[in-house]
């Protein structure tokens, strides 16, 4: 991992993190330390990236409105793909539950997948505005 990551998953732990004094503006200002290039130049994947988003939830308790409030805030079309992946998520559990691929501690999110995907699978295909 190059520094740059590192200090962003840094900043996204601490965002998420409700016992940190001064939540936002703290971390604003690593924000705007953070040298965009380096990011940029090595973005993190998509697979970086669900492990950062599991590793802040794999917390009792976590505070999960932080996270509701930045994808709040994000672009109209990146809202669109999150949905997309959403759904993508659905359709996996979904997929689980009907193949018994599950347990006690996913069984309700397995089982609700699958009745949503269920009732509203034809409604699934987003518009790319």
């Amino acid at each position: 991992m190059t520094k740059a990551y590192t200090e962003l998953i840094g900043i996204v732990r601490d965002l998420i993190d409700p016992n940190k004094k001064n939540d936002f503006q703290v971390n604003l200002d690593k924000l705007e330390k953070f040298d965009s290039r380096d990011y940029w130049e090595k973005k993190p994947d998509m697979e970086d990236a669900g492990k950062v988003m599991f590793d802040a939830l794999n917390c009792m308790g976590v505070n999960r409105k932080p996270f509701i409030n930045v994808l709040n805030s994000e672009h109209r079309t990146l809202q669109q793909d999150f949905m997309r992946l959403m759904i993508d998520s659905l359709i996996c559990f979904a997929d689980k539950y009907e193949s018994g691929c599950f347990d006690a501690r996913n069984e309700a999110a397995c089982e609700l997948s699958a009745k949503i995907v269920k009732e509203f699978r034809d409604e699934f295909g987003l518009p790319v505005v």
